[in-house]
């Protein structure tokens, strides 16, 4: 059995529907496990835990005042602990209307190393508070906004496989588990929509470790944006993606 000091680390990343802008915190039915899941998340300078780690709660979207929300993060620490996998940290950075394009790619997105630097701060304060730590999975909400232009959704496919590489570099991890959850967006041009699907579709065939959810299904807040049961279901369907896995290393 793995050490009580041990922590499995899961890490969510996206737009806004990683973030959960559709969803209302009020919707969400009560566990006793959050507060035993460790959680750091980072939207921008005005809606983050405060450069700390926190009990898993509901996020504000925006500045003080905004709405409460939560993401897939919800279902997947809780599905984890349905099936006695405890010693859960999550760490979700995200940000509505953000592209591999412009924002998150290695070589010059605006964001990503800022991204890079929100993750090795949660992780360092994990190892402050003397936890040891393995990172299991990384999960993918994003590139509805990479469908905003031709360009942008032809370039998806090299753009999402960099970032992958890069991560996996990064945390030393050439078979870290990536879980794609397939963009469904409706008022998307719909030949941009199909370039970045079937580019993540290519990634989960073509790459090793790389699986996709398949959302299609999901129910809608608004014309984007998953609600609350879709997006516990999204973290169900997070957590199933890598469950064997997960038995395999804590279970055994």
């Amino acid at each position: 059995t793995i050490s009580e000091n041990h922590y499995s680390v899961h890490i969510i990343f996206g737009q806004s529907n990683a973030v959960g802008a559709g969803t209302d915190a009020s919707e969400l039915p009560f566990s006793p496990t959050d507060e035993q899941t460790k959680f750091y998340y980072y939207f921008k300078p005005i809606a983050n835990s405060g450069g700390k780690i926190i009990n898993l709660q509901s996020q504000k979207l925006d500045a003080e005042g905004s709405k409460m929300v939560f993401g897939p993060e919800v279902g997947l620490a809780r599905s984890f602990y349905d099936e006695g996998i405890n010693n859960i940290f999550i760490i979700k950075v995200a940000r509505g209307a953000t592209s591999m394009y412009e924002h998150w790619n290695p070589d010059n997105g605006t964001l990503y190393n800022s991204f890079i630097e929100e993750m090795d701060n949660a992780l360092a304060q994990l190892e402050a508070e003397g936890y040891t730590y393995t990172i299991n999975a990384f999960y993918v909400m994003q590139g509805e906004a990479d469908t905003k232009t031709l360009e942008s959704a032809r370039a998806y496919k090299t753009n999402l496989r960099n970032f992958i590489r890069a991560v996996r570099q990064h945390f030393n991890k050439p078979r870290l588990s990536f879980v794609i959850g397939r963009i469904n967006d409706p008022k998307a041009d719909a030949w941009n929509r199909e370039l970045v699907r079937l580019a993540q579709e290519y990634l989960s065939t073509n790459m090793r470790k790389v699986t996709l959810v398949d959302t299609d299904s999901f129910s809608l807040a608004d014309k984007v944006h998953y609600d609350s049961p879709s997006q516990l279901l999204l973290g169900q369907m997070f957590a199933d993606a890598v469950l064997s896995d997960m038995k395999r290393i804590y279970l055994r």
